[in-house]
């Protein structure tokens, strides 16, 4: 009994700091906003057919997207009348070549070349940390005494992806394609109603309750050796997704195609488990796990006696039922990917713990004598269909929101 207090206890302790590291991640976002008045404001010259300039446009709309508190007063040389008229004035008061694309930040502090943007910004625009706005006269002044009207040539002035046409009330708020708690929290949800995991926690109960028929304090540690197994796996796996949705945010032409791609994923995976409530047929793939490969499973599970096999397995399940759960997560993922990585962390650290969430609960009620495996065995397998229809709606609504840009 004192290895299954110390196993919950150590679960109890994890959920906490999860929940202390997002509170601490909100707070960082909040004291890098842009109502702090701590600006980097950079002047961005770069021009339509340049091959360099090419090169370096996604980095700089990468780490435009994710730093706040980050202002580009941005020309367009090549194409716009009168920018370059404007470059020049800047090159003479700043001692700069006229080479695109190059990056301002004031006297001596500029970043020249496809080459040193793509390696150099992010660390420039952390080193800067905030300055004024440089001038074309080789003046400066801070952005919220800034006129935009009255800039010499045609800017455009970039602030969190987006163009602002006024300083007065420059803020960063939230585009639909961020984060949100309760986002998070609802995708989160929605892969939990997945039936694929349930099964095999269910068939591991049965083997440990077979194995130690009268060590109740087994079922608890295997049930949470799962759950914990579910939630560092799927939680490598975010990572993984993560990572792919912000290395493909360079190349911007592909992020709406990849979009609605996702988003019909996500209806046809709604309209299949709507299938699944009209007409039950165990097995079918996409929605649960195929018949052909249960028997394998159930004999491997079948050999499981203690909580460090509930783990591997919880291991293995959680990677070969990816096809079944993974729909929502993508979506995640990329809702994550428009944070810096490691802010990425805690929200992950989130939604697993959600995901995670229903599994210590259906231990708990085995555990505790509410019900036993075999009562919420027969609980799932009367209730599937419903279990369907539940996924199935929220899975339609959401891909509908996807198309409609809402999400």
């Amino acid at each position: 009994m004192r290895k299954t207090n110390k196993f919950a206890f150590l679960v109890i302790l994890s959920i906490i700091l999860c929940l202390g590291m997002i509170d601490l991640s909100s707070a960082q976002l909040e004291l890098a906003a842009p109502g702090n008045s701590n600006y980097v404001c950079a002047v961005y010259f770069t021009g339509a057919g340049c091959p360099h300039c090419a090169k370096a446009k996604p980095i700089v709309e990468q780490v435009v997207n994710e730093t706040p508190n980050l202002v580009l007063i941005k020309y367009e040389v090549q194409q716009v009348k009168g920018n370059a008229a404007v470059f020049q004035s800047y090159a003479e008061s700043y001692g700069l070549d006229l080479g695109i694309p190059l990056i301002l930040f004031g006297q001596g502090n500029s970043l020249s070349g496809d080459a040193p943007i793509i390696d150099g910004l992010k660390s420039m625009v952390d080193l800067t940390k905030f300055n004024s706005c440089p001038l074309p006269d080789g003046s400066a002044v801070p952005l919220e005494q800034l006129n935009i009207s009255s800039l010499p040539g045609k800017p455009e002035i970039m602030l969190c992806g987006k163009n602002i046409t006024s300083t007065t009330n420059a803020t960063c708020e939230p585009s639909q394609a961020e984060f949100s708690f309760f986002k998070i929290v609802f995708l989160a949800l929605g892969s939990s109603l997945s039936p694929c995991i349930y099964l095999v926690l269910i068939l591991i109960l049965i083997a440990i309750l077979t194995a130690n028929p009268d060590k109740k304090s087994k079922v608890l540690l295997a049930g949470l050796a799962f759950a914990l197994a579910v939630f560092l796996t799927y939680f490598v796996v975010g990572l993984f997704v993560v990572f792919f949705f912000q290395a493909i945010k360079a190349i911007t032409s592909i992020q709406p195609i990849l979009h609605i791609v996702f988003a019909v994923v996500v209806v046809l995976l709604g309209l299949l488990n709507m299938r699944d409530f009209l007409s039950y047929v165990p097995g079918r793939f996409a929605t649960e796990m195929p018949i052909m490969f249960r028997p394998k499973v159930k004999k491997l599970i079948e050999k499981v006696t203690n909580p460090k096999g509930a783990f591997i397995i919880g291991v293995f399940t959680t990677v070969f039922l990816l096809p079944c759960t993974i729909g929502l997560y993508l979506i995640a993922g990329g809702v994550l990917s428009s944070l810096q990585f490691v802010n990425t962390l805690p929200w992950l650290g989130l939604y697993n713990l959600v995901f995670a969430l229903p599994i210590v609960v259906v231990t708990l009620i085995i555990y505790f004598g509410f019900s036993s495996v075999e009562n919420v065995a027969g609980w799932r397998e009367k209730n599937i269909k419903y279990i369907h229809l539940a996924a199935g709606i929220l899975m339609l609504l959401l891909g509908i929101a996807m198309l409609a840009g809402l999400i």
